[in-house]
């Protein structure tokens, strides 16, 4: 294994180039760094062991789309900018971080997909910008995190996906600043929020396990939902501020708010069961219906309310094809207010159906 650095008028042992794969580039195993003022083009997939873009210093695959590997860590405090072509650093290495950007570092991704062991991007002058492919977090930092990305440094998800497949990892994306686009877990491990997260599409759960943490972070999904793993709770607030959204397979929640202003359909899986055990909120609005559906008419999903459960605003509701009869029997009928049953429902009636008042008006015409 040898250490390159690039040199005053050009890069590694060749004066005049500029470009990696020149006489005496590095190769896998190489410790590679990229020195203040220069710029290297990425012109084959190239392989190395650690790699260090200094200040100044310059790393593209814009240009030739043909991908890196990095082994062991890549710390970024100059620029890299990739391309449509495939990435890994530090794939299934714990160390401090496999991927940091850091104080002044700026990392643009383009389309291609990443494998990274751990990422962080923690200060206020370091830039990240996703790739708008997969990113794939396989192992974490020697502190038990998988990705850091904090308030004050400038995060793009860039619509990209971030899945985690690796051991048990703590994500922590401060929701004041930053938020991800899709979240997949897809282990057989545990994974941590540390931070409240938000969720700009869907959130999906492969296999392993999603917690929300012993603090009890927020999590709030403007997509979907689907489970195919296990979600925990713990007492915290989930929060579904999309629309036209869906949950698939069964979930278990504390607190949980679906609110909307303007008509709108929430359609749950009809082999599913959905677990409420603190605050429930559900409602629409005079004249603008939250619609509650089955994903196959006719077959009912199981709504279940624990005891403890607090029906804290369940109003405006059009409910079809929903099966209540497991909520615990102090909260038999649920009897939302202002609201109607289609077709298909067991224990939710209890309260007449108020009429909007926009309707009363039509209907007083006609007598």
């Amino acid at each position: 294994m040898a250490a390159f650095s690039s040199k005053a008028t050009g890069n590694w042992d060749a004066e005049s180039e500029t470009t990696w794969n020149e006489a005496g580039h590095p190769t896998a195993g190489d410790t590679v760094v990229i020195q203040n003022g220069h710029t290297v083009t990425l012109d084959s997939a190239t392989a190395c062991g650690t790699l260090t873009i200094d200040s100044g210093g310059v790393l593209t695959d814009a240009t030739n789309n043909v991908g890196i590997t990095v082994s062991g860590i890549t710390a970024v405090t100059g620029t890299m900018t990739l391309g449509t072509a495939a990435c890994s650093f530090g794939s299934g290495v714990t160390v401090e971080y496999s991927l940091e950007v850091s104080a002044g570092g700026t990392v643009t991704g383009g389309s291609g997909d990443w494998t990274v062991g751990s990422l962080q991007c923690q200060t206020a002058t370091s830039t990240l910008t996703m790739t708008s492919g997969t990113c794939t977090i396989d192992s974490c930092r020697d502190t038990a995190y998988g990705l850091i990305v904090i308030a004050d440094a400038t995060f793009n998800h860039n619509n990209g996906t971030i899945t985690f497949t690796g051991i048990s990892a703590d994500m922590h994306v401060d929701a004041l600043a930053h938020s991800l686009y899709n979240l997949i877990i897809n282990s057989g491990n545990t994974h941590r929020l540390r931070k409240d997260i938000i969720i700009e599409n869907d959130l999906t759960i492969t296999s392993g396990t999603f917690s929300t943490g012993t603090s009890n972070y927020a999590l709030t999904v403007t997509g979907n939902l689907s489970n195919a793993g296990t979600f925990v709770p713990n007492a915290s607030l989930v929060t579904l501020n999309g629309t036209g959204q869906s949950l698939t397979g069964s979930w278990t929640f504390w607190h949980f708010t679906k609110s909307v202003a303007a008509a709108d359909t929430l359609t749950f899986d009809n082999t599913g069961t959905y677990t409420f055990g603190g605050n429930v909120t559900l409602n629409g609005a005079v004249g603008e219906l939250l619609s509650l559906v089955s994903d196959s008419a006719g077959n009912a999903f199981s709504f279940i309310m624990l005891a403890g459960a607090v029906k804290t605003s369940l109003d405006y509701l059009s409910i079809k094809d929903s099966d209540a009869s497991g909520t615990v029997s102090a909260l038999k009928p649920i009897a939302p207010t202002n609201s109607t049953e289609v077709s298909g429902n067991t224990d939710w009636s209890g309260s007449a159906y108020v009429i909007p008042a926009g309707m009363k008006t039509i209907l007083n015409y006609y007598y």
